[in-house]
């Protein structure tokens, strides 16, 4: 019989694998990864021979990574955003530099505004506190009392109003950090509980035969 082959741009293969390998980073996480969900995209041609179509590989178009919990909110937040993250490992042939290991995470970068905003505060309470040794140097006419006043409202303001907030972000990171981690590990326990469960269901077959 004849093998019959066709090709055309609009002809295309997708599929979802999962995988388990070194720890990396993944775009978009604030955590390393050692399973992950590949998502590939690739050109196809059909072959029809002895009656029967089949689909083949010609060229990946694009490889995209994913931890298990971006692929969870990939599937269950449609037409939500912008988009979730991922990282590119191919496209068109071409394989991706892998995410720069200098990339912070938010934690990190929380950390590193905390560190930057403490320098700074405690440039400023020693700069004003020079300025107030120096005012109590000179007679206290109401206008060196009222600038003392302000320079003790702005620490007191530092101290009460911005440090908290800064320490608020610095704490937000650190729970979407752990969510993500939970998110993690529940999404892997639950793939081995699934694996285990359909090779008991099919010993159960091979015996009931």
């Amino acid at each position: 019989m004849t093998k019959l082959i066709k090709n055309h741009e609009s002809y295309g293969l997708v599929k979802f694998n999962r995988i388990n390998g070194f720890t990396k980073k993944l775009f978009g996480s604030n955590i390393n990864h050692q399973n992950s969900i590949v998502l590939e995209i690739s050109q196809a041609e059909n072959e029809y021979h002895l009656g029967k179509s089949w689909n083949h590989t010609r060229n990946s178009i694009i490889r995209v990574e994913l931890s298990n919990s971006q692929f969870s909110e990939l599937i269950t937040t449609m037409n939500i955003g912008n988009g979730v993250p991922c990282t590119i490992r191919y496209k068109n042939g071409k394989k991706i530099e892998d995410v720069p290991e200098d990339d912070k995470t938010d934690v990190e970068k929380s950390r590193d505004d905390i560190k930057i905003k403490s320098k700074e505060f405690i440039a400023k309470i020693i700069k004003e506190k020079l300025e107030i040794d120096d005012l109590l140097k000179k007679n206290l006419l109401k206008s060196y009392k009222e600038k003392i006043k302000g320079l003790l409202d702005g620490i007191i303001m530092e101290i009460t109003c911005n440090f908290p907030f800064y320490l608020d972000c610095f704490n937000e990171s650190i729970d979407i950090t752990v969510t993500q981690a939970k998110s993690e590990i529940d999404a892997f326990v639950t793939h081995n509980i699934i694996e285990t469960g359909l090779k008991e269901i099919k010993k159960l077959a091979i015996n009931m035969d």
